[in-house]
């Protein structure tokens, strides 16, 4: 069986034979003498040479002991060994020299020999080709995470060169839209399941179908329904708005619910109730609309004008002398710290209003004056 030695090394010592009489075929020779010029090497099958030094010496029953140094092992391959001695037979054998790294890892005192898997029956995939992968099959646990790093992989080569696949300095990867084959036509991602976009969104022009979850402000037209809070929409809702909407600038075709803010511009109908103000035209309202002063309840107020009529035909009344009461929660009425009553003109009058005349929610004003309707006016202050 052909042996193995280990390239340019020296003292690498093999048994050739046995080698036996060459009259009757069966004798051992055991004392031969054989030199190095009588062992012939062949080396890959080129030029036959001698050995470079040292013959054989006899150890049992006719096989002999040669050594082989580094000039003998000098190259990498099969190497045939032929002895011709005068006495015996010829003796042929083969050995194949290996590299010193191939030969320590399959003979050497620590040698680990063939890989072998830790567990029994997994194994290392090759094509037919020669490639080697992972039996992704055998693999443990293979839905965890795998550290790659310090590994070195071979790039992902582009179709079409001078396209490439964005990879951050952290590792993140990501598509290089410069690179996209007509990045400004419609992409078509029917089927395709988006779970959530976390973040923010700078801008989208076209038509958003629905959207739940806040929007801080949307500029344009949203042509179907928005569920959620919206902080502000400029332009036009062609659909429904089911939630809260901060504030809205621009024309409202309808609004069912409440809006707790403001409205500025104009609104076609307003359906439930308006807690804010409305600064604009509103076309009509149905249902009760709660009308409510800007007097505060126990905070003094000037100049309060109020018409004064001539008893016989009511018509406004000048350069009268009026003098005015209050009363407060239905109390009775009394002079207060009102102050004196002056003239504006054209049958309007106006008094001041002490803090103490106003801390009601409720203050009924009374305006006497000689020859004039007594003038009657209810105040619902403002907590």
């Amino acid at each position: 069986m052909p042996g193995f030695l280990k390239q340019s090394t020296a003292s690498q010592s093999r048994a050739l034979g046995p080698f036996v009489d060459d009259t009757d075929f069966k004798t051992p020779e055991t004392g031969l003498t054989i030199a190095n010029t009588d062992i012939k090497l062949v080396v890959n099958g080129g030029a036959s040479a001698n050995k470079n030094s040292g013959g054989g010496t006899h150890r049992v029953n006719g096989v002999y002991g040669v050594t082989f140094d580094a000039t003998d092992t000098a190259t990498v391959g099969e190497m045939e060994v032929n002895v011709v001695v005068a006495g015996a037979l010829p003796v042929f054998d083969k050995f194949f020299v290996v590299e010193e790294a191939v030969y320590d890892a399959l003979f050497g005192a620590s040698a680990v020999g063939p890989l072998q898997p830790t567990v029994g029956g997994r194994t290392l995939d090759v094509t037919a080709n020669g490639e080697a992968g992972i039996d992704w099959g055998n693999i443990g646990n293979p839905t965890t995470t795998v550290n790659l790093s310090g590994t070195s992989t071979k790039a992902v080569e582009p179709t079409t060169a001078g396209r490439t696949l964005d990879i951050t300095a952290t590792g993140e990867a990501g598509i290089d839209w410069n690179n996209i084959g007509a990045p400004t036509t419609t992409v078509n991602l029917s089927g395709t399941t988006i779970a959530a976009v976390s973040g923010a969104v700078g801008s989208v022009t076209g038509a958003v179908g629905s959207v739940t979850g806040a929007v801080g402000s949307v500029t344009g037209n949203v042509g179907g329904n928005v569920v959620g809070s919206v902080g502000s929409v400029t332009g036009n809702v062609g659909g429904n708005v089911v939630g809260s909407v901060a504030s809205v600038t621009g024309a409202v075709g309808s609004v069912t619910g409440n809006v707790g803010g403001n409205v500025v511009g104009s609104v076609a109908s307003v359906v439930g109730n308006v807690g804010g103000n409305v600064v604009g035209s509103v076309a009509s309202v149905v249902a009760a609309v709660a009308i409510t002063s800007n007097i505060k309840k126990n905070q003094a107020l000037a100049a309060f004008e109020f018409l004064m009529t001539d008893s016989t035909n009511h018509n406004p009344s000048t350069g009268l002398a009026v003098t005015v009461q209050r009363s407060i929660n239905g109390g009775a009425f009394a002079n207060g710290t009102l102050s004196a009553v002056t003239e504006v003109g054209s049958g309007i009058y106006a008094v001041d209003f002490g803090a103490g005349d106003l801390n009601g929610n409720v203050i009924t004003l009374k305006a006497v004056a000689a020859a004039s309707d007594t003038r009657l006016i209810t105040i619902v202050t403002q907590p």
